[in-house]
């Protein structure tokens, strides 16, 4: 079937190369998008230019249109007004193939209704890829997509045994191993484990800094904030003025008027990056940790994990949680870690704070912090 595959995409691949994207030139620009379906305006005024070397997110609450305006700028959907370009050619112009040289899609639905093996899914990418077919180089850069989706254990497994999260891994070599200079990816990290969501952003932000223009629809916030270069914010209406700085976005008055719940931003343990929290953590004063009354009303557990460049592709892992019971005044968030050869393995243990309460006053208001 591989023989077969490679025929497949043989003739696509030997055409003349595509535009080259520059790093910091303008490789994707959407300006006054308008989109009505089944009586409902989707997208009202929904503006974006992506660069190369940047990876942008865009949030936003469900049915809101980011799905549908990732569609729009990949040529995918026609507006019904507003204009695209892709590389400075208008999408709908382009013949598929062009157009593929152009821009790679990972959408958030993977369905592989046939028994091609992993590695015959993902050589598929190279339908549009500008190299020729069958050359070692070849055969490097399917072993490198593979691996930048930690498939080299699944290589010959047909996909349609895999899982839900196995096969949006499959989907993501797919797309990288496209090559072109646009990667658009709709909620790549959707069914995807702690380590491996963090292995896939960092593969597309790694892209980004070798020049790629790079957009990804995200839920987790988390997410967006460690890995992106600037955030769209897509409320209900669809409209938006742009990309922005992480820091003008991910502020507990615009996700609240977002996402219509309340949203306190903390600071990861490790990588310091913001964290906000939903319903359940209450903090007037803004940060999680380390401010004036705070107060926590929840005793569920807070994950963290942040993924390094480190031996073995490891990651750190770190756990913070919060228990308050009713009886006792006392909040305590507790950090622990463990280094072993590269690892960071989680413990219930050590750089503990409290917020105690102070005699005669209300639940975390006053006292101090000890360690």
């Amino acid at each position: 079937m591989t023989n077969y595959v490679r025929r497949l995409v043989g003739s696509a691949a030997r055409e003349p190369d595509p535009v080259r994207l520059g790093q910091g030139a303008v490789a994707l620009e959407a300006s006054g998008i308008v989109l009505a379906r089944g009586g409902r305006q989707v997208l009202t005024d929904f503006n974006l230019k992506l660069h190369g070397g940047e990876l942008v997110a865009i949030i936003g609450p469900n049915g809101v249109g980011k799905s549908t305006a990732l569609s729009v700028l990949a040529g995918d959907v026609l507006a019904d007004s507003g204009t695209v370009s892709v590389l400075g050619s208008d999408p709908q112009s382009l013949a598929p193939v062009e157009l593929a040289r152009r821009r790679a899609v990972m959408t958030q639905h993977h369905r592989f209704p046939f028994d091609f093996t992993v590695t015959e899914v993902v050589e598929m990418g190279r339908w549009a890829a500008p190299t020729s077919v069958g050359g070692q180089g070849d055969d490097t850069e399917l072993a490198d997509a593979l691996t930048s989706a930690d498939l080299d254990g699944l290589a010959e497994r047909p996909v349609t045994e895999l899982s839900g999260g196995e096969r949006a891994r499959v989907a993501f070599a797919r797309t990288m191993l496209q090559g072109a200079p646009v990667v658009l990816a709709d909620e790549p990290t959707a069914s995807l484990d702690l380590r491996h969501q963090h292995l896939l952003m960092r593969r597309l932000r790694d892209r980004a800094r070798a020049g790629a223009a790079v957009a990804a629809v995200l839920h987790d916030l988390a997410l967006a904030a460690e890995y992106s270069d600037r955030v769209v914010l897509l409320a209900p209406g669809g409209a938006t003025t742009g990309a922005e700085p992480v820091a003008d976005v991910l502020v507990p008055e615009r996700l609240e008027d977002a996402y219509g719940c309340r949203i306190v931003i903390g600071a990861h343990p490790v990588s310091g990056t913001p964290v906000p929290f939903s319903s359940g953590v209450e903090c007037p004063n803004g940060s999680l940790l380390g401010l004036p009354n705070l107060q926590v009303r929840t005793a569920a557990p807070w994950w963290f994990l942040t993924c390094e460049e480190r031996r073995h592709d490891t990651c750190d892992r770190t756990s913070a949680e919060a228990d308050h019971a009713t009886p006792r005044p006392a909040v305590q968030l507790s950090f622990g870690w463990t280094r072993r050869r590269g690892d960071v393995v989680v413990r219930p243990h050590g750089l503990r704070a409290v917020r105690r309460q102070r005699r005669g006053g209300a639940p975390g208001v006053g006292g101090g912090v000890e360690d």
